[in-house]
């Protein structure tokens, strides 16, 4: 449930106190390039008549032809390797900076009517209990003029948040996702992250809460 803060805590200054960076990003890109490069190697061989039977000219034309394809598609995949650390968002003084590859916002808290930290976690019936199977911690937000943060945050447009609409809170973003995180109690999820939303929202920042909902359900 959520609630007002306090009193504000305080933060060191000359930076963002909290920054989310999320994982395997490179390695994914790493890993589809190289496997992409590898049947594209694959592809060219067949071109060449280096199979073990020869292939008709056409098909070998098109093994070619699908080879290079997919080697520029590899090679365009890895072209993006240097901004793949760079989505995440960081939290400070100032306000929270969101990234997304190439694109950095800096939203002001001045910005901000209210955010608050929403966990959910998703439930489903197994043979032997109910469990919970998921957690998708959130920072919600809401702004005092969401059409003119995002005209002036284009960035914005793309973390809109229908399900949240209702309770005034238009924007979200994911702070990450999986079935290790606490299951109970709200202080254990990312305890760094509340901290500092005490210590640098002020008043905007309505306390964290945690939803269950039935798993497959609707993401908010």
């Amino acid at each position: 449930m959520s609630r007002a803060p306090e009193q504000p805590r305080q933060v060191p200054a000359g930076g963002p106190t909290f920054r989310h960076a999320p994982r395997g990003g490179r390695t994914a890109i790493v890993v589809l390039s190289v496997l992409g490069l590898g049947v594209a190697a694959m592809l060219v061989l067949l071109a060449l008549g280096r199979g073990v039977e020869p292939q008709p000219t056409v098909l070998r034309v098109a093994f070619g032809l699908v080879g290079v394809v997919v080697a520029l598609g590899a090679l365009s995949l890895l072209r993006t390797l240097r901004h793949a650390g760079r989505s995440g968002f960081d939290v400070g003084p100032s306000g929270i900076e969101i990234r997304a590859g190439s694109i950095t916002e800096q939203v002001a808290w001045s910005e901000v009517a209210a955010v608050r930290f929403r966990v959910y976690l998703d439930r489903a019936v197994t043979p032997v209990d109910l469990v919970d199977r998921q957690s998708y911690p959130r920072l919600e937000l809401a702004f005092h003029d969401s059409d003119a943060s995002e005209a002036a945050h284009p960035l914005l447009r793309r973390l809109r948040s229908a399900g949240t609409t209702a309770e005034g809170y238009t924007h979200g973003l994911d702070v990450g996702i999986g079935p290790f995180f606490p299951r109970d109690g709200v202080e254990r999820h990312l305890p760094e992250l509340q901290q500092v939303l005490w210590a640098v929202a002020g008043p905007a920042y309505q306390g964290a809460s945690v939803e269950k909902r039935w798993f497959g359900s609707r993401r908010r």
